[in-house]
């Protein structure tokens, strides 16, 4: 039997076939390849977004509580109302808010339909940073010592202690119950302070300068326990409990 014209032709198609599906097999095996690892580029930059954002995070709590634990209780900061905690502060929260911008345009973030996680975690982050700012504006305005209404406040109760002929004792208490309040944060010194004033108002009524001098002294004070109030006399109170609560909700988004 003579072999068919036809066999070289086909033995030459199948072995094309067969090498163009060898061909196609490998490009698929390169696509796939080359998906895999930019998937694991992407979700690996995702990863290290995440990491940085809770570093810088981490970061920011330690400015915030350097300010709160020490640059409140530093006259020299609260002077000028510039401290060295405030600023880096304010540095590390635009460093935050770029991270999450990057988080939002990932890939992999949106692959992994995470995006609405993200935009929330930037939205407490945001009442955060919020909060705390609101805080450290009220501090700098109460002052400590003769800094801010403190300072003015104090600056009175010297004009006070300075008046020829006032009673002395009922100064005494009167400083004594306004330091308490400082420290205790207990609004039973206030009220005992206004009491002290109630009376020294009364004895002093026929005193134009020395009656002035009271009444100045007052609302001094009474500014001062309203800032005290809205700061929070608690953690869990005023704008201290608020940034508590946005702590809380930063640590169960991240």
């Amino acid at each position: 039997m003579q072999p068919s014209k036809n066999t070289p032709k086909r033995i030459r198609s199948r072995l094309l076939s067969a090498f163009m599906l060898m061909i196609g097999l490998a490009v698929l095996a390169a696509g796939a390849g080359y998906l895999y690892l930019y998937q694991n580029n992407t979700y690996q930059s995702l990863q290290n977004l995440s990491k940085e954002l809770q570093f810088k995070l981490f970061d920011l709590r330690e400015q915030e509580r350097g300010f709160l634990l020490v640059d409140a209780k530093n006259p020299h900061s609260l002077a000028d109302g510039e401290s060295i905690y405030l600023d880096k502060f304010q540095k590390g929260q635009l460093l935050i808010k770029d991270l999450f911008t990057q988080l939002k345009r990932n890939v992999s973030a949106k692959e992994l339909g995470i995006e609405d996680n993200v935009q929330q975690a930037e939205q407490v982050f945001n009442q955060y940073v919020l909060h705390f700012n609101l805080l450290s504006d009220k501090i700098i305005q109460r002052g400590f010592k003769d800094e801010g209404l403190e300072g003015q406040m104090r600056q009175v109760a010297h004009q006070l202690e300075n008046i020829k002929g006032i009673d002395r004792v009922q100064l005494l208490y009167l400083r004594r119950y306004e330091k308490d309040f400082f420290i205790r944060k207990d609004k039973e010194y206030v009220d005992k302070v206004y009491a002290v004033l109630n009376q020294l108002k009364l004895a002093y009524r026929g005193n134009p300068n020395t009656l002035n001098a009271i009444q100045e002294y007052e609302r001094k004070f009474e500014r001062i326990v309203s800032l005290e109030t809205e700061i929070g006399l608690t953690e869990s109170e005023g704008l201290k409990g608020k940034l508590q609560k946005s702590l809380q909700a930063i640590e169960q988004e991240f």
